[in-house]
């Protein structure tokens, strides 16, 4: 479930069927992270990567965050999961975001 002051960061950044294929990469997250997830898609949208960017999200679904507990599951200050954020921001070309 998407909470409702990221759900309607992505409406107002993303629309269309990129919006339902936001909200489904945020909505198995735990709640940092989808603000994570969130941001990173609302800057790759920006950049015209948005598929790109869920295409990566995907990969470090499958291969790391369904298996974290779900208090943890995305969260950028959990484990090593800061160090998947950047390499997509990396591998996007896209700046890190300020917070």
């Amino acid at each position: 479930m998407v909470v409702s002051v990221i759900h309607d960061m992505l409406r107002r950044n993303i629309s269309g069927g990129k919006l339902a294929q936001a909200e489904e990469a945020t909505g198995r997250l735990c709640l940092e992270g989808q603000r994570a997830v969130a941001v990173l898609l609302v800057s790759a949208e920006q950049a015209g990567k948005f598929a790109e960017a869920v295409r990566m999200l995907n990969e470090y679904w499958e291969r790391r965050w369904q298996r974290q507990h779900p208090v943890h599951c995305g969260d950028p200050d959990f484990a090593d999961n800061a160090v998947c954020y950047g390499m997509i921001y990396e591998r996007l070309r896209l700046p890190l975001p300020g917070f």
